[in-house]
């Protein structure tokens, strides 16, 4: 689970590759999810990428970043899929 909006991978990085390589060697990624405001123009260059590696993309929009709670909603998702899962 990664929440794009934290660290954001350039055009032409091998981030994405070098991630799912460091995870691969560790046991099998059954499922790969991208969190993040995919009509962002920061990360939209990305999005491609990630769907073509695998990647399940979740999109969360933020209308207004100064609202706290709005700019956390990607981290309150990925900790309820993390709890839901421990169930």
């Amino acid at each position: 689970m990664w929440d794009i909006e934290n660290v954001i991978p350039s055009k032409n990085s091998n981030l994405v590759d070098g991630l799912l390589d460091f995870a691969g060697k560790r046991g099998n990624v059954s499922i790969a999810m991208a969190v993040g405001n995919w009509a962002e123009n920061s990360i939209r260059h990305i999005a491609q990428t990630l769907s073509e590696k695998g990647f399940e993309l979740f999109h969360m929009p933020q209308s207004n970043i100064a609202d706290k709670k709005k700019k956390n909603s990607a981290d309150f998702l990925i900790q309820g899929i993390f709890e839901a899962h421990e169930l």
